[in-house]
């Protein structure tokens, strides 16, 4: 459980990196390039987007330090025999629930509004012709940070 936690958590900071990135590249490429404000204006929000998830998540998601905890419980309640373990492991598990519960959400957003992005950089350059360079190279980043997606970020109805 505690692998799952901290496998999320460096993912979830890849996208956290990824947007602030992206979203520092945007600046500089509306600074650089005027006449393509309208169009980075069109994806700044959806940059955006990505750290919001995570801000309204960030309190359910915890920290590692958290699971921690939760696993030295967890391995203490499994080396023991009393007549609550059953209760206790309820609420162990209701607490693991929550935090990683927490995690696929900012994941799966996370991996959605990445896809939307790549979507939208193409789509808003077919009327902006002087912005394909740009949008090839979001893109291509939005890919970078795409690949390999955790189990948790592909959901069937995408």
């Amino acid at each position: 459980m505690q692998y799952f936690v901290e496998k999320h958590v460096e993912r979830i900071e890849e996208y956290q990196r990824f947007a602030a990135e992206l979203g520092r590249f945007l600046k500089t490429a509306k600074s650089a390039t005027p006449a393509l404000g309208d169009y980075l204006e069109q994806l700044e929000p959806i940059v955006a987007r990505i750290p919001e998830e995570y801000s309204v998540q960030k309190e359910n998601m915890k920290s590692l330090e958290h699971a921690k905890v939760l696993a030295h419980q967890t391995q203490t309640l499994a080396s023991r025999k009393g007549a609550n373990n059953l209760e206790a492991y309820m609420e162990l598990l209701k607490a693991w629930r929550a935090m990683g519960g927490a995690q696929d959400y900012v994941l799966a957003q996370c991996h959605t509004i990445t896809r939307n992005l790549h979507q939208q950089a193409g789509y808003t350059a077919t009327t902006h012709p002087e912005a394909i360079d740009l949008a090839i190279e979001i893109r291509n980043r939005c890919r970078q940070v795409l690949r390999n997606p955790d189990g948790y970020e592909i959901w069937a109805d995408y």
